[in-house]
């Protein structure tokens, strides 16, 4: 039986599988790919992560830090051997918070640009950080409708956004959005 933690509760995402999903190696793609019957890893550990992972965290009665995610879902965070300097917070199950500790070096930055395919490379940017590197940051994006959704106690993000993106495209006249 899980003792109540009277704290924030902080598991890596590798603790957070191994506990909730029964994965013993979260960045084993063959492993993540059975257990969650899906032949692509991305979609295995975002199936696991939503059938398996958050319900659980839903029944903690604390915010849940996760944090350490595998390094293929780092976006523009630093990378410490095969896991990104990331965090998420849960409560009540629900994702509230997204951060990370920001990329600052031109080549690594180059590096990912150039690894999510050519389209991507912002020549502007990588010549403005090659220039001058980025100082330490980090970042955090908090979700104003999911604090808004534990507050009132809907479950559907549908239930506090007034509009929908269609809804605000035809409103701004925008005849021909592919929405």
């Amino acid at each position: 039986k899980r003792v109540k933690p009277e704290k924030p509760l902080y598991l890596t995402v590798s603790e957070a599988f191994r506990e909730f999903a029964d994965v013993k190696d979260v960045i084993d793609d063959e492993e993540v790919k059975f257990l969650a019957k899906e032949e692509d890893y991305e979609d295995g550990f975002f199936k696991l992560l939503v059938e398996r992972v958050e319900p659980a965290l839903s029944e903690i009665d604390v915010p849940v830090f996760l944090y350490d995610y595998p390094e293929k879902f780092s976006a523009m965070a630093k990378v410490r051997g095969n896991f990104a300097e990331r965090f998420e917070l849960y409560i009540a199950g629900l994702e509230v918070a997204n951060g990370y500790t920001e990329l600052t070096d031109f080549k690594d930055y180059r590096k990912k640009f150039l690894e999510k395919g050519e389209r991507a490379v912002d020549l502007g940017f990588l010549e403005l950080l090659r220039q001058r590197p980025l100082p330490s940051c980090e970042g955090v994006a908090l979700g104003f409708d999911r604090l808004l959704m534990l507050t009132l106690g809907v479950s559907k993000i549908e239930d506090v956004i007034p509009f929908t993106v269609k809804e605000l495209a035809k409103e701004l006249n925008f005849p021909s959005s592919p929405l």
